[in-house]
């Protein structure tokens, strides 16, 4: 008491008891026997107690001695924060109560119980008497073993060691999405560091973004905004209107608007924080991953026009979004984004609405089927283990969805790198039904005993039998819910589920991947014509890797030389023209003299040498 709380301001005199309550600090000027102490003096204890007044009797009057708990200020929050009732009468009413407020665990017996008391008080008859309408907790921060951060123990991590390390939108990013706020928080530098993925993810789409609005000088505010409908092959090349991917992303902009919206008004923190997490992902590992080469072209076409206006419509509401959750990353993009006619800062921004125009479920439902199988269809790379650089032939589709339109499928071979998709049905000799062994839960041997590992052996045989014996057995076998067999001469009945299914398996040449309820086949025979582009393909990564350590700017013109063992050679000769396209070089020679260029170095295509020499356009 003697420190802290809230001094009564109540002085009584010396010599004839009168009181007098000090309602301002200018009335304590006024009465003070020193007037400057009393303009400059802090009024807790014991500075506030030095301050002596003169009675109107003339004698000096002394603070009284007691103080008031040090959670009264605090407490009468809801009302002193707007001088109410001596002014802001309109204002009070407007704010009272509170949306909500937050604090610390430990401050239930205080803060939170302050509020409610002092308000429950003075507005008995309010339509709302308590002070507030939500409650936010925040409990205890821990250390990485989940002890409770103390001196004592040594386990307090300095919080300017974070912000210096990782900066400050990094720390509030992991506590706002890695648990909700009333459950204790593990803090750690590394666990902080762990959070960062969308932040540089976020990073990266807006410096893809700059980088290319730079060289093509994009500016937004001479750039007429596209259409939010139709398709630029669809509309004959029409100026201004947005493709496929364009429709998608904005489309999943306004859902993420209202889902970020409806949890931030739920105090869903962290399910506002993954709506944003899975839109950055969306953005940067669908949208800009499939929209590179609309960027990178030379010409300014409508639908570089489009790309460019649609990623900088997106990434200005998006920032938006980010702007309560990581203030000074927004507000660093908001800055290099924001035209003249915008508000000055991201802050100063209203919330993004959701605009129902560019709403369309149908394209987010069928993308979201698109990157299913897109998926699958890497889960087959990876178990043929072929590099998604090796073109492959064909893709085959199995399940419930029906075939998408040719813009889809324009995206999924262009992801899978396949030549061609199609759609399976069961005439089409990609794949064969087939029994099998029910091992998880199979009761043969528990139904059979000792014949048990005969009529396996029978069954394994069946599955390196005929194309059509198989589909046969695996007919009845679905129909009849069992299946006969002869297992040394005597007839052996097998139940569907319980001891054999019917199962998909790929015919030779082909691998499986699985993603839900679609199955995609791969064909992973390579001919001559498929290996030499694998080998275009590495070549190019292998050059573009090579301008990077040389270098070059992106936009840099090059000459490109050199010498290859004469799978490579044949190669690049045929597919020259994709070469230079996609390399930015004026010629590709072969040379076997390399003194003139830059940069030089060997490299390894696909198993096979060559020497690449490079030189900048001047």
């Amino acid at each position: 008491d003697r420190y802290w709380g809230t001094p009564l301001p109540l002085w009584v005199c010396e010599q004839c008891q009168q009181e007098h309550c000090v309602g301002s600090r200018q009335e304590l000027i006024d009465l003070a026997l020193e007037k400057e102490k009393a303009r400059a003096v802090e009024f807790h204890r014991p500075w506030i107690d030095e301050v002596l007044l003169r009675c109107s009797c003339g004698g000096t009057m002394r603070r009284v001695p007691y103080v008031i708990d040090c959670w009264f200020d605090s407490g009468m929050m809801h009302t002193a924060q707007w001088h109410y009732p001596f002014e802001n009468q309109e204002l009070f009413q407007q704010q009272f109560p509170a949306d909500f407020i937050a604090e610390g665990v430990d401050q239930t017996r205080g803060w939170f119980y302050s509020l409610l008391v002092t308000s429950t008080l003075l507005y008995e008859d309010h339509p709302y008497p308590h002070p507030f309408k939500h409650v936010v907790v925040n409990l205890m921060g821990l250390d990485a073993e989940g002890r409770k951060m103390s001196k004592s123990l040594g386990n307090v991590i300095d919080p300017w060691d974070m912000i210096n390390r990782f900066g400050a939108d990094a720390v509030r990013w992991y506590f706002y999405s890695s648990s909700a706020p009333w459950k204790d928080k593990r803090l750690s530098l590394q666990a902080v560091a762990d959070f960062q993925g969308p932040l540089e993810t976020l990073k990266n789409v807006y410096n893809f973004f700059a980088l290319y609005a730079g060289i093509d000088r994009f500016n937004p505010a001479l750039t007429p905004n596209p259409s939010p409908v139709g398709h630029l092959r669809e509309r004959g090349g029409e100026a201004g209107v947005r493709a496929l991917l364009d429709r998608w992303i904005l489309s999943r902009l306004q859902t993420t608007i209202q889902s970020a919206t409806q949890c931030l008004d739920d105090y869903d923190i962290v399910g506002a924080a993954d709506a944003l997490k899975g839109f950055i992902d969306d953005l940067s590992n669908w949208y800009v991953r499939n929209s590179r080469a609309r960027f990178w072209g030379n010409e300014w076409t409508a639908d570089k026009r489009a790309a460019f206006t649609t990623l900088y419509e997106v990434l200005l509401e998006l920032v938006k979004l980010m702007a309560p959750f990581v203030p000074f990353l927004a507000e660093a993009i908001y800055q290099n984004l924001k035209t003249e006619r915008m508000p000055e800062s991201v802050h100063l921004c209203a919330w993004p609405h959701v605009n129902e125009s560019l709403r369309d479920p149908a394209i987010e439902n069928q993308m979201a089927v698109a990157r299913q199988i897109v998926t699958a269809g890497l889960q087959a790379r990876n178990k043929a283990q072929i590099k998604v650089r090796q073109p492959l032939s064909c893709a085959v589709v199995l399940g419930d969805a029906q075939a998408l339109s040719t813009e889809y499928q324009q995206l999924i071979t262009q992801e899978l790198n396949v030549k061609r998709l199609e759609w399976l049905n069961e005439a089409q000799p990609f794949a064969f039904y087939t029994p099998k062994i029910e091992y998880e839960k199979s009761a043969l041997g528990k139904d059979l005993r000792g014949s048990a590992p005969k009529v396996m052996q029978v069954l394994e045989q069946l599955n390196k039998a005929e194309h059509e014996r198989r589909v046969q057995l695996a007919q009845e076998l679905k129909t009849q819910k069992k299946l006969r067999l002869s297992v040394d001469g005597q007839e052996t009945e097998l139940l569907a589920e319980t001891h054999v299914r019917v199962v998909l398996l790929p015919r030779e040449g082909y691998v499986e991947g699985i993603e839900g309820a679609l199955r995609v086949l791969l064909d992973t025979r390579i001919d001559e014509a498929l290996r030499q582009e694998g080998l275009v393909r590495e070549f190019i990564r292998l050059v573009q890797e090579c301008r990077k350590e040389a270098g070059f700017e992106v936009s840099d013109r090059i000459e490109l030389y050199y010498e290859a063992d004469p799978d490579v050679q044949a190669a690049l000769e045929k597919f020259a023209p994709h070469v230079q396209a996609e390399t930015l070089a004026v010629t590709l020679q072969r040379n076997s003299s390399f003194e003139r260029v830059e940069f030089s170095k060997e490299l390894n295509v696909n198993g096979y040498k060559a020497k690449i020499g490079l030189m900048r356009k001047r």
